[in-house]
């Protein structure tokens, strides 16, 4: 696994990560903090600019994120919670199925929720099911919940990013809030009252926490609307144009010509090269697709098992050359003649209903479409 360092102040200061080894206390084993200054503002003098706002992230026991999250400027107030449970109101161990969370108030003219993200996931182990450092349980899985439905796609897109970043598929569960119940006192700004209390980070993350700014590309980008089924987007030199979304009743094969079996969606989408209109150049270019995903219409979404290349008597024209990672989460096409097409092939749990289509061309390049 690799994970590109994109923020300033952060690559090479992991070096302390091996003291979490010699750490055998839990996150909420002591309740008994008492108040001592640890010489930052107190977030309670921190004023609340207009135009701020909010974002919930789980990551491991609370009391570490909230501090590494609250050093970091633009973040104008955080707080400890549990989120996204079974129940509506939910207490400390009380078994009820909530994630561990910092709620976190912030100016997104100074700190992007782009920026904010790429933080958090230098805080955690995205791969990690249920644990990150000594803590286990689903209390201790990771996730990110947004209040705001315009939200979705910037974390969909920086989850897209952060999973080229990996052969092991990303476990950060993302999607709407659906329950946070503010924690207990003794839980909030635990390490400001607690100095040299249990947390899982290592402390120079914290100190690349205070230095980190946004470079010029965390900006967030112009939202544009979803294209619908059928709609052209050009992603680099290419036009893509999904043709049709059809489940396991039609014909899928592999990359050997064997039929495939099992339970899932198919979304065939056309590729032309989009060649220039004097020369007619633009043959041999390659489309490359790092990320296809479904969506539904919480925002939970199913990453894209296979690339796969209709039997030459189907396709429109062209044949396709088939190259697959280990891990199937991309694939290129280098299509012979000017149009072609592709299946895009999706298993999915049970229940789930896509909503949107999704992919990732690199470079910030992205096309979405609406299932409809």
């Amino acid at each position: 696994m690799s994970r590109r360092r994109r923020w300033t102040s952060i690559a090479g200061l992991l070096a302390s990560s091996l003291l979490l080894a010699l750490v055998p206390a839990a996150c909420g084993s002591d309740s008994s903090g008492t108040a001592t200054s640890a010489g930052t503002t107190p977030q309670a003098e921190r004023s609340v600019p207009a135009g701020a706002k909010t974002i919930y992230v789980a990551g491991g026991c609370f009391w570490g994120l909230e501090k590494y999250i609250g050093l970091v400027d633009g973040v104008v107030a955080t707080e400890v919670g549990y989120a996204n449970g079974a129940k509506a109101s939910a207490t400390y161990g009380d078994g009820s199925g909530y994630a561990e969370a910092v709620k976190v108030v912030y100016d997104p003219k100074v700190a992007p929720l782009p920026f904010l993200l790429d933080l958090f996931y230098d805080a955690i182990e995205p791969t990690s099911v249920n644990r990150q450092g000594n803590d286990i349980g689903t209390e201790y899985r990771t996730g990110i919940y947004y209040t705001d439905p315009a939200d979705r796609a910037v974390i969909e897109k920086s989850l897209a990013q952060l999973q080229m970043d990996y052969t092991d598929p990303i476990a950060i569960e993302s999607g709407p809030l659906t329950t946070y119940t503010r924690a207990e006192d003794y839980h909030q700004d635990y390490l400001e009252k607690n100095p040299s209390g249990y947390c899982h980070i290592p402390e120079k993350l914290f100190e690349a926490a205070a230095a980190a700014r946004p470079d010029s590309s965390s900006a967030p980008a112009p939202a544009s609307p979803p294209l619908a089924l059928g709609e052209e987007a050009a992603l680099g030199a290419f036009a893509l144009t999904p043709l049709a979304v059809h489940d396991r009743a039609g014909a899928v094969y592999d990359d050997e010509g064997e039929r495939m079996d099992g339970q899932g969606v198919q979304v065939t989408v056309s590729v032309e090269k989009l060649r220039d209109p004097e020369t007619g150049a633009g043959d041999d270019a390659e489309l490359a697709i790092p990320a296809a995903r479904l969506v539904d219409a919480q925002g939970a979404s199913v990453q894209m098992d296979q690339l796969l290349g209709l039997p030459p008597a189907q396709a429109q024209s062209g044949e396709f050359n088939r190259r697959y990672a280990e891990s199937y989460q991309y694939a290129c096409i280098q299509p012979a003649g000017t149009i072609t097409k592709a299946v895009l092939w999706f298993s999915l749990p049970a229940g789930f209903t896509p909503e949107t289509l999704v992919i990732d061309a690199g470079a910030g390049r992205q096309a979405v479409w609406l299932l409809d």
